[in-house]
Order: C-alpha cells, then sequence, then structure tokens
C-alpha cells in the first residue's frame, strides 16, 4: 500500500491508498545439465492450488489497485522517484527547507547545502538598545532588514536557491539545509534567516527554521 497526502505541498492529512508493483516475466537462460533451468519446481510442500490461488490474490491486488507501477525497466533511482511523486506530488513543493543560523566564531556548520555570510550588513551588537535582543525581536529585524543591501540580498539568495530546490526535485534530492552565518549567531543571521522562511513558504515550500548558537543557550 502506499499513502497518499494533501495540502502544503504535498503534505497534511494522509490518505491512504493501495498500489502495486508488478514486474513482467523475464527470460531465463538454460544451463548445461540435468536441470537447466533453476528454480522451475514450486517450493516443496506447495500444492498446485495454492501456487494458483496465491497468483489469482496477486492478480486480483494489481487489478483492485488504485495505482500500478511497472517496475520492470526502473532503476532504482527512478522507482524511488516514482514513489515520492505517488506519495507527495512532483517539483519544487516536494522538498523540505530546514534554514538555521549560526555564528562563524563558533564553526561553520559542515551539514549544510548552503551557506550565506551575512557579515556584510551592520551589526546590531552595537547598538545598545538592541545588544540584548535576537534576530527574532522585531525590533533588530526591522534594523537588519532595513539595513543597505539586506533587502537586495535576499531578492538575489532567493531566486538563486528556487532555481536550486527545482533541480534538486527533478534530481530525487528532497531535503534541502540552509545556513545564514554571522559573527555571533544572535542578530543578522538569525533575522535574515526568519525572512528567508517567509519568501520561500510564500512559493509553497515547506520551511522550518533554527537558530543553533540560541538553542545552545536555551540548552544551557
Amino acid at each position: 500500500a502506499n499513502g497518499r497526502s494533501t495540502g502544503g505541498g504535498g503534505r497534511g492529512q494522509v490518505i491512504w491508498s493501495s498500489g502495486f508493483l508488478p514486474a513482467v516475466y523475464q527470460g531465463t537462460a538454460f544451463r548445461q545439465g540435468d536441470s537447466p533451468i533453476l528454480h522451475l519446481d514450486r517450493p516443496a510442500g506447495i500444492s498446485d492450488t495454492e501456487q494458483k490461488n496465491t497468483l489469482d490474490l496477486l492478480k486480483n491486488l494489481k487489478e483492485h489497485a488504485d495505482s500500478v507501477i511497472d517496475t520492470s525497466a526502473l532503476s532504482i533511482h527512478q522507482l524511488s522517484t516514482k514513489l515520492y511523486e505517488g506519495l507527495l506530488g512532483s517539483g519544487p513543493t516536494t522538498v523540505s527547507v530546514h534554514i538555521f543560523s549560526f555564528g562563524f566564531k563558533y564553526g561553520i556548520p559542515i551539514d549544510a547545502d548552503f551557506v550565506a555570510d551575512v557579515r556584510f550588513l551592520p551589526n546590531p551588537f552595537w547598538v545598545p538598545e538592541l545588544r540584548s535582543l535576537t534576530g527574532k525581536d522585531k525590533p533588530v529585524s526591522d534594523y537588519v532588514l532595513s539595513s543597505e543591501g539586506a533587502e537586495e540580498f535576499l531578492d538575489a539568495y532567493e531566486k538563486a536557491i528556487a532555481i536550486a530546490i527545482e533541480g534538486y526535485a527533478q534530481e530525487d534530492k528532497h531535503y534541502v539545509t540552509i545556513a545564514f552565518g554571522c559573527t555571533g549567531g544572535q542578530h543578522r543571521s538569525v533575522a535574515m534567516s526568519e525572512a528567508l522562511a517567509k519568501r520561500l513558504r510564500a512559493r509553497g515550500l515547506t520551511v522550518s527554521v533554527s537558530a543553533r548558537e540560541l538553542d545552545k543557550r536555551s540548552a544551557d
């Protein structure tokens, strides 16, 4: 059986339906010796009637399946793509995006597909009333996003990410991680992460957001 879900780029309430993955009968090469074809006989203990009942059951399952995928000529990669499309549809909305912020002084992440350096933006750390806040707070977010170059960077980066996600969907890659880095991972990278997430969600993508350094502080 396979599951088909609806809503939110193919995600949402799950509605289960039946599927069948048949393969055509393949030719078998003859071998020399007393047994020219291997495994031609039925397994021990299986009668003609039992074998016929099994084949009839498989035929019945196929006839009543909601979807049938002929796997005879499909590679593992092609089959994976067809199954994923059957479950969640096709196109860029099948790609789940995770965006997280980090601080360069605490190390560059090695598990991101894309890493953006936003240290070119003014640092709210040097604004006394913003220093103790984070990029999740509106005063900091407004300060960062109104800085020269912030919106222009997001415009260009959003377009580049959208092109990449389209390609990832075609190549059967359905999970993408994007990292935004600033000095300490508290202000600029957090604000820009949230801003890009909002833009990608508007495109129908499923996006989650986290803040590496802020999450560490919360854990401590």
